[in-house]
């Protein structure tokens, strides 16, 4: 797949420009890919990092149509493409209940 994307970059840069761009390219979808696997699989500590984790989460197993943002609601806010509060607001218990289904079905 990453030589079919150099490949259509190579259409629209320069020999030097595209090592330089592709390069970054890979090295952005790295770390993006290694956020999105930590999303699913650490457990943060901070209160930020479990915000962001429940709206992912919110992102990949609710309503289908919304969250937009994956990792951030400030997208969902701007585009109106938020959760509903009663999604957003479920109970710290029912939450963790619905993820460990969630990742128990993964397993399986």
């Amino acid at each position: 797949m990453a030589a079919v994307i150099y490949f259509i970059f190579s259409f629209f840069f320069s020999p030097y420009t595209l090592a330089a761009f592709f390069s970054g390219f890979l090295l952005g979808y790295l770390i993006y890919d290694e956020c999105h696997y930590a999303m699913h699989h650490a457990n943060f500590k901070s209160g930020l990092f479990k915000r962001i984790k429940d709206h992912h989460m919110l992102h990949h197993y609710s309503e289908p149509e919304k969250g937009f943002g994956v990792s951030s609601a400030i997208w969902d806010v701007i585009f109106g493409s938020g959760f509903s509060k009663k999604k957003a607001g479920q109970s710290e218990k029912k939450k963790g209940n619905e993820l460990k289904e969630v990742q128990e079905q993964q397993l399986n």
